[in-house]
């Protein structure tokens, strides 16, 4: 009775649910919220990239950070290791930094914490107030898990976002093209639409956006787990000629 006993105490022990493994245990993930700072350096000159809500006049680069945060929280619950390019609403190169080195440095935090993708994220303006809808871009010469990263994460944002889907887009911004981790940049919808930027100042609706990175990138985990870590030991193995990481290349300015 005794055996039986501890047996089943062990049984317990083995299959008890802390000890399953998450789904993004081991996986590193860089955040990056898009621009920082334009509340700082509003009017100075010093770049800082972002649009400013219409009705909320909320700066871009806060509502990246409320979303980036939101995000971060899910994939620290999920086992991510979580990488943030920034925490705050500041630029990520300091005060002095150029352009190009404010969008590089972003790629540089990732590489420099081994990080397995790239994920930028943003809100976007057109002077058209009535134009709205999520778009997502990735930048790649060849089918890869840059684009099926893009794909599984658009599947989900135009579910659960309002207006028109404004597609996946190859197209090589600064932060894509610097790189070559799986990334892609995010926009989640229009500031310059009066409707999509009153959800802004709701501050359940940056949950809404973090639930459906969340489930594109438990998606394409689901089905690239493997390819993306075969690809990450590679492409941080210091014996390779040359090393990837340390090839400079810019692409498009900006984003």
């Amino acid at each position: 009775m005794t055996f039986l006993l501890a047996l089943l105490v062990s049984g317990c022990a083995l299959f008890s649910p802390e000890k399953e493994t998450k789904p993004f245990s081991g996986l590193v993930i860089c955040i990056d919220p898009g621009h920082g700072g334009q509340s700082i350096y509003e009017g100075s000159g010093i770049y800082t990239g972002g649009t400013k809500g219409i009705v909320s006049g909320l700066y871009e680069s806060e509502v990246n950070l409320n979303a980036a945060l939101a995000l971060r929280k899910n994939l620290l619950n999920g086992g991510a290791t979580v990488i943030m390019t920034r925490t705050m609403d500041s630029r990520v190169s300091g005060p002095t930094g150029t352009r190009d080195e404010e969008l590089r440095r972003r790629v540089e935090i990732a590489e420099e914490n081994r990080a397995h993708m790239i994920i930028s994220l943003h809100h976007n303006y057109s002077p058209n107030p009535n134009l709205n809808g999520p778009s997502i871009y990735y930048y790649s010469k060849e089918e890869g898990l840059n684009k099926e990263l893009a794909k599984a994460i658009h599947r989900e944002i135009i579910k659960a976002l309002p207006g028109i889907d404004q597609g996946v887009i190859n197209k090589g911004f600064s932060v894509l093209a610097n790189t070559r981790l799986p990334s892609v940049i995010i926009e989640f919808g229009y500031m310059s639409n009066p409707e999509f930027d009153r959800l802004l100042l709701d501050r359940n609706f940056r949950l809404v956006e973090a639930e459906a990175v969340y489930q594109g990138l438990l998606n394409f985990i689901g089905f690239f787990r493997n390819e993306t870590e075969v690809f990450a030991t590679r492409y941080y193995d210091p014996d390779q000629e040359p090393s990837p990481t340390v090839q400079t290349r810019f692409g498009e300015k900006g984003r």
